[in-house]
């Protein structure tokens, strides 16, 4: 499923906030009625369980603004209530000031980020969005995966012969996915490292409640991107990082490559404009960088010596990738999805559920499984794989 592309840019600027607490019959989109949010795939607009809490509990840690929850068939989100302006466009030059008109540029749908309801209905809908989109990656539907009881309790499955798929209906998590985007980086620390938020390391991307579910937390200060297309494609970067870590439950790591290489993907087929990378809250992590990584890729085949794929199997973390790597990594992921899609999603389903979600299972353990399923569904070992890839990348043109 493409994802609809918003080509209106937002400046979030300092203006008065209402004080109240957003409520479900303020939504300007469905108005808290029980068919209108139905009719768009919308199950709530907040009181429900999240992060290490819940909405109300997030709501009382970060008093200082207010955030307009909605939750959707797979993912449940929260977005700060930021004002919004839009780039002023002068008649004929691209000079930006306020004795210009300002006028809301014409393509999509792009009014609907002016205001908060519609801009948090908006971001769900990108979010379940990518999430279809990561399905049929996987080759996976909602049938694929155990269904839990009121407790969260997995429920046996009907057929005894059904493959591990995790412990849960989202991908194999118990719990939907979450995202929380807030105002600025103060806020983003002060939910990332509370007890009643992530109570984590500082990472974007985290499990909740005992490995229930996948939560996502982002800001929108993050790289200096203010446009709505850069807030959307951090997003959707960070949450196909956590789609791919739930998928038959999230007991491991999987290959750095791999993760990179498709969250890369999954937001430069939304937009190119924009690079995002895995980070803590105190390091930026998107940023504008050249839109051609195809061209990229084929410096890199100019520039460096093969082998391509091996080096990047001995990194332990997003952090260590080069620039190089994230961009050999994309293409190489992209090399699979337009060449052979069903042989990539055969090797992720052997990469995830090993150990059936009983035991954390380390990396060795992993890139063996990974050399075994390159055999196995490609036919190829790395060599041959370095060698498929860079005769396919040479031909590539400019995507977008």
């Amino acid at each position: 499923m493409k994802l609809t592309l918003l080509a209106v840019l937002l400046v979030p600027i300092a203006a008065p906030l209402d004080t109240r607490k957003p409520e479900p019959k303020d939504c300007s989109v469905c108005k808290g009625e029980d068919a209108k949010m139905k009719h768009a795939g919308i199950e709530s607009h907040g009181d429900f369980r999240f992060a290490r809490t819940d909405t109300n509990t997030v709501d009382e840690l970060l008093d200082k603004v207010n955030i307009h929850w909605i939750e959707g068939k797979h993912v449940k989100l929260g977005f700060s209530d930021i004002s919004f302006m839009s780039w002023l466009e002068g008649s004929g030059s691209d000079e930006k000031t306020d004795k210009k008109p300002t006028r809301i540029k014409s393509l999509a749908n792009g009014a609907l980020a002016f205001e908060a309801y519609a801009r948090s209905h908006a971001y769900l809908e990108r979010a379940e969005d990518l999430y279809l989109r990561m399905q049929d990656i996987l080759q996976v539907d909602d049938s694929s995966f155990p269904q839990v009881n009121e407790y969260g309790r997995k429920l046996p499955p009907t057929d005894p012969s059904f493959p591990y798929m995790g412990k849960g209906p989202f991908l194999g998590q118990v719990g939907k996915f979450e995202v929380l985007y807030v105002s600025g980086p103060k806020e983003h620390a002060l939910y990332a490292k509370s007890p009643d938020g992530l109570r984590g390391n500082g990472t974007n991307v985290q499990m909740v409640r005992d490995g229930e579910a996948m939560s996502v937390a982002l800001h929108l200060n993050d790289g200096g991107m203010w446009d709505d297309e850069g807030v959307t494609g951090n997003m959707l970067h960070h949450l196909t990082h956590a789609y791919l870590s739930g998928y038959k439950h999230n007991s491991y790591d999987t290959p750095v490559w791999i993760q990179e290489g498709l969250a890369h993907a999954l937001e430069r087929e939304y937009s190119p404009l924009f690079t995002s990378y895995c980070a803590t809250e105190d390091v930026s992590s998107q940023g504008r960088g050249t839109n051609d990584w195809n061209d990229e890729a084929k410096e890199i085949l100019r520039k460096l010596k093969k082998p391509y794929l091996e080096p990047m199997l001995q990194k332990a973390s997003s952090h260590a990738l080069t620039f190089e790597q994230h961009v050999t990594a994309w293409s190489m992921v992209r090399f699979l999805l337009d060449e052979h899609p069903d042989e990539f999603a055969a090797i992720l389903n052997d990469l995830h559920g090993i150990g059936e979600g009983q035991r954390r299972v380390g990396m060795p353990t992993i890139l063996t499984a990974q050399m075994n399923a390159f055999g196995q569904h490609l036919g190829m070992d790395y060599k041959d794989f370095d060698k498929a890839w860079a005769k396919w990348a040479k031909k590539q043109v400019k995507r977008g």
